[in-house]
């Protein structure tokens, strides 16, 4: 436990100086043995803790939030343990998560499914727990799972009987030999999940590797893999310290965003988050090779601050067709047999009528009138498609103009 201990004390210092412009948060690192609360798994659930603190360093105090702090947990690869990546631990805990790096069941793959489903009860625990360090501070309503190589598959499996993780990531993940590793827990998948590789990866090629991972997932709400260029390789989607600077920390940044896109949309309903993962911004990064995305419904981006006189740029990621887009002058909302409409019928305009290409996208930039008098309102805006799949309505989101 000293290492262990030692090793995490080294990597604040090594990493605190390189990574304090990324996020808001100082990061607290702590080696844990949760205690298994369930009969499955590791009897002790050894773990590396990297959460939003009060001060840099081993120990620190974690910084207080009503209601608690969003929670990752991560599945390492086969060999690997989860200390030992360090810099993904720092990226997100900046960003406001407490990650929990699994160190359980480094050449163990099944007993990895069983710690991802048991760890996830000793964190609810733990929050519960009087005196506790965590006490209070984990969001139980708000835990995501990821993984790399055999971890991300692992994820898939662990999703496949959900304790309450709200969605999933795979970085570079192995689909066994034959393809066919994640096969029968693919299509049990509920909740939105995303997958991330490269084309420069030997370890895990995408083309038989993440490939029929992402194809046999059924996640019946959202799903994607983004596929890096020949600087994507096993490490850099995970890490950058041991690959050759700057490339490998522009995948490894582009990666994170790619991630925390989808986790962020899903934990705190901000669609404007998957401008990172499937957005404009995510498809115009250097190193994309290509991205595939799946949606039950068509999906609504839009980021920036809408302000007088400029440009609001909506996104819609969906299937071929016709898109609508509507605006109206107050929400109501109305039950329909093509999704749930947000607008009011009796105030609603229509915007612009676009074409949605097999692309996936379609972008409709919207002048913001130049008038003093917009300011402080806000309005509804939601997409009907006509296509392939017949009728829909997209989810729905805010035009909100500054005071």
């Amino acid at each position: 436990m000293r290492v262990a201990a030692q090793a995490l004390l080294t990597a604040l210092v090594l990493l605190a100086s390189s990574l304090i412009a990324q996020g808001p948060y100082r990061v607290g690192a702590r080696y844990e043995a949760f205690i298994n609360p369930t009969s499955s798994g590791s009897s002790l659930l050894y773990s590396s803790v990297y959460y939003p603190a009060i001060t840099d360093g081993y120990q620190a105090p974690i910084v207080k939030r009503s209601g608690g702090h969003p929670v990752l947990v991560f599945l390492h690869g086969f060999g690997a343990v989860g200390q030992m990546y360090p810099e993904l631990a720092f990226d997100w805990a900046r960003a406001g998560y407490v990650v929990v790096l699994q160190n359980t069941a480094q050449n163990d793959p099944p007993l990895q499914i069983k710690d991802g489903t048991a760890v996830f009860h000793a964190l609810v625990k733990e929050n519960s727990t009087r005196g506790s360090f965590y006490e209070g501070q984990l969001d139980t309503k708000r835990f995501v799972i990821a993984g790399h190589s055999v971890g991300g598959a692992n994820a898939v499996h662990v999703l496949a009987n959900n304790p309450g993780y709200r969605a999933g990531f795979a970085w570079s993940p192995y689909a066994g030999v034959d393809g066919k590793y994640t096969a029968s827990s693919g299509p049990k998948i509920t909740v939105p999940f995303g997958v991330a590789g490269g084309v420069g990866d030997k370890v895990t090629p995408w083309d038989k590797h993440g490939r029929p991972i992402y194809d046999n997932l059924n996640t019946n709400v959202l799903k994607f893999a983004y596929v890096f260029d020949e600087e994507g390789d096993h490490a850099t989607v995970v890490s950058w310290t041991t690959s050759k600077l700057p490339v490998a920390l522009d995948v490894f940044t582009r990666s994170m965003l790619v991630a925390r896109g989808l986790f962020d949309h899903v934990l705190f309903g901000d669609p404007g988050s998957l401008d990172e993962a499937i957005g404009l911004t995510a498809r115009v990064d250097a190193h994309l090779r290509s991205l595939s995305t799946d949606v039950q419904t068509p999906c609504y981006i839009k980021r920036g601050v809408d302000r007088i006189g400029q440009l609001a740029l909506f996104q819609l990621v969906a299937a071929d067709g016709y898109a609508v887009h509507m605006l109206a002058l107050q929400r109501i909302e109305t039950t329909t047999p093509v999704g749930t409409l947000y607008l009011d019928p009796n105030t609603i305009f229509i915007l612009q009528v676009t074409y949605q290409t097999n692309a996936g996208i379609a972008l409709y930039p919207h002048l913001v009138p130049n008038d003093v008098r917009m300011k402080g309102l806000v309005f509804p805006v939601q997409a009907l498609l006509i296509g392939s799949r017949g009728v829909e309505l997209s989810n729905e989101l805010m035009l909100a103009v500054p005071k």
